[in-house]
């Protein structure tokens, strides 16, 4: 279903203005934001939305994205589950049908990027964010909120590769599918994005299990080894000559499979919007 905000950009922006106010149609009710690094607070009470994405190709500058999947949850309580098709006014090559079964045709009437965009902030509001590879993700959608010529998110961010790694070491891999088989879940399918964000949920929920000692927000993300250091701007990737991503649908081949470093990771944790000064996202390869 195509989602209606009004024509070209000016639509597109009045409704981002009150999906950032909380007021968004159709959006999650607004919880208070999530409190960052208080030893003593209830993870359960926490917020989170995991998400994942499907896209044309590996770049965020290059390519663009073809499906947002988002389930809004609390521990031990989806919240909501939702998805949205987009329209990357480009045709979608074999390659990456192959991966998540998206073509042309079915994306030829979806919302663009643009017009889906309020309603998924609406859906994040006041939430801490997790993706598997997030630094992938996250540089998809800051580039197409820049192309937009919208804000980025400014959502904490969390990285569920390297928690998942540190969680589960005797797996024979951490792709989410792999995953799933080796923790023996519930499988329905994978590489769509909303079936990838609610096993993101499954697998976390599942290690939370064993460890009482991440009883709080602030031990959750120091478990997952801070929060995403967001990629460099384009103008920046150029600089540094790494224009190159990996998604997390190969994480099976060790050598693309990466991940946040923890020693980034600060009580002051930076959002997905900003980027650290120095910082390189982990899933760039240098040409």
């Amino acid at each position: 279903m195509k989602h209606e905000y009004g024509n070209g950009k000016s639509g597109a922006l009045g409704a981002l203005l009150l999906a950032l106010a909380g007021g968004a149609a159709g959006g999650a009710a607004a919880e208070p934001p999530p409190v960052i690094g208080d030893a003593a607070a209830d993870l359960r009470a926490t917020v989170f939305v995991a998400f994942d994405t499907e896209t044309t190709g590996f770049s965020p500058r290059k390519d663009r994205l073809v499906e947002i999947g988002v389930v809004r949850f609390r521990i031990g309580e989806e919240l909501e589950e939702k998805s949205w098709l987009i329209n990357p006014q480009r045709n979608i090559s074999p390659g990456a049908v192959a991966v998540h079964g998206i073509t042309t045709d079915m994306v030829a009437r979806a919302p663009t990027f643009a017009e889906i965009y309020p309603e998924f902030l609406a859906f994040i509001s006041n939430a801490v964010l997790w993706a598997h590879n997030a630094p992938f993700d996250v540089g998809f959608l800051r580039a197409e909120a820049r192309r937009a010529g919208l804000p980025a998110p400014t959502n904490l961010a969390l990285n569920s590769l390297p928690l998942f790694r540190r969680w589960f070491p005797d797996a024979p891999s951490h792709s989410i599918g792999r995953l799933m088989e080796h923790l023996r879940l519930r499988d329905d399918g994978f590489h769509r994005a909303a079936v990838d964000a609610r096993y993101i949920r499954l697998i976390l929920e599942y290690g939370l299990r064993d460890r009482p000692d991440v009883n709080s927000l602030d031990a959750l993300i120091r478990a997952a080894g801070g929060p995403v250091q967001p990629p460099p701007e384009p103008d920046e990737a150029r600089s540094q000559k790494s224009s190159f991503y990996v998604h997390r649908v190969f994480s099976h081949l060790t050598a693309w499979d990466m991940s946040t470093s923890s020693a980034n990771f600060t009580r002051s944790a930076p959002m997905i919007g900003a980027r650290r000064p120095g910082s390189r996202c982990p899933s760039q390869r240098p040409e």
